[in-house]
């Protein structure tokens, strides 16, 4: 759900504590979906080259979209959110 627009709210910790979490109980992610994160997937060198090496990605459970309205997406699409901030005690959510 980060913006991914700068390092106070990117997707890099989120997607890597979700890598964790499928490497030791793989069956239990369905489907992690990185969203506000497809221009980085498809235009970002260096981010292609470190999402590919996640076995999440790897075993084609990981999904990296646009952008989304938060609660209509919140409402549809998920059953848990791993989110982060970093100095920004004002943060969206």
């Amino acid at each position: 759900m980060e913006p991914n627009i700068i390092i106070v709210k990117f997707c890099l910790y989120p997607a890597m504590i979700a890598e964790l979490a499928y490497r030791e109980r793989p069956d239990d992610i369905q489907l992690l979906q990185v969203t506000n994160a497809q221009h980085l997937a498809t235009q970002c060198r260096e981010f292609i080259a470190l999402k590919n090496q996640l076995d999440i990605v790897r075993n084609q459970k990981a999904v990296f979209l646009g952008r989304f309205d938060t609660s209509t997406y919140l409402a549809k699409h998920t059953e848990i959110v791993v989110s982060q901030h970093w100095e920004d005690p004002l943060n969206y959510f």
